[in-house]
């Protein structure tokens, strides 16, 4: 099952207890993003637009395993983000899920008619994204101007409502609610498919 959602919301603001929340919530006129930045471009783009987030800085990191240790006092959850490619190389997906499930790309990607899928590589990665292996997430589509990345969040991860995402390094992390990311997105342009993922283990039809 799958669903697309709307990239206008209503926003709202959460305390933080251990950092400072930044951004001031405000309706506000959206816009693309044209030029690559690194993170303190991010962080400043976010205030501007009014995105609230949490920011924690930690050592590096280069699963979501690692991240949970280093922020087990902080709010949200730590997923697991899997830069995709298909067989040709001419699409490419950012998949985002829980960080304890074993995704099954073959069931995976006939569920969502993809074909077969393989992992993109670090060139792939750097010329789309601009960041390095460990520190993947959604908030590197901020580099991603021509919306070639296709975006799929995994509904188990999504219904957690507050999710934890390396702000283009990873040596931090920055924690956002779901509707901060609905925002985000409609500042990137990128429309997101919310989807279940199967687990490798797990029965389906489809294998």
């Amino acid at each position: 099952m799958s669903a697309s959602f709307s990239l206008q919301t209503v926003f709202y603001r959460k305390k933080a207890k251990i950092v400072v929340i930044c951004g001031c919530i405000r309706l506000l006129g959206l816009c693309g993003i044209i030029a690559r930045m690194d993170q303190n471009e991010l962080l400043t783009m976010l205030n501007k637009k009014g995105i609230a987030y949490q920011y924690f800085e930690h050592p590096v990191v280069t699963t979501s395993m690692q991240v949970a240790v280093h922020m087990e006092d902080a709010p949200g959850v730590s997923g697991k983000n899997l830069f995709l490619r298909d067989k040709k190389g001419r699409r490419f997906f950012l998949l985002m899920t829980l960080g304890e499930k074993r995704v099954n790309l073959k069931a995976w990607g006939k569920q969502e008619g993809l074909g077969k899928l393989s992992f993109a590589n670090a060139q792939e990665l750097a010329e789309y994204l601009e960041v390095v292996r460990g520190a993947v997430g959604p908030l590197a589509l901020v580099n991603d101007a021509q919306l070639k990345i296709e975006v799929f969040i995994d509904n188990s991860l999504w219904n957690r409502g507050v999710l934890r995402c390396h702000p283009l390094v990873n040596t931090a992390s920055l924690v956002l609610t779901t509707d901060a990311m609905r925002l985000f997105f409609a500042v990137t342009g990128h429309e997101v498919k919310l989807v279940d993922v199967p687990a490798i283990g797990a029965s389906s039809k489809l294998l």
